[in-house]
């Protein structure tokens, strides 16, 4: 079958559950795939930790960084 893997009678697909992956990928559509595409929102970076995508502000942002990180005001950053 077409992206199964194995010999006939014995295909299956590559991945069921996060932990037929390594830990910096996920089961995604029967595939271990980069889980971060998509996830974090601007200004992030994402990394995957045990099959999981975080989402962190780039230095000098805040903010959700699910969805939007906006830069720091230097006013603020000067009272810190």
């Amino acid at each position: 079958m077409s992206g199964y893997i194995g010999v006939p009678p014995n295909c299956h697909p590559e991945c069921l559950v996060n932990s037929d992956c390594s830990s910096n990928l996920a089961c995604i559509k029967e595939k271990c795939r980069d889980p971060c595409p998509g996830s974090c929102g601007f200004n992030s970076i994402c990394s995957v930790f045990n099959h999981i995508p975080v989402c962190t502000c780039l230095e000098g942002y805040t903010g959700d960084s699910f969805t939007n990180c906006y830069l720091i005001p230097m006013c603020k950053l000067n009272i810190l």
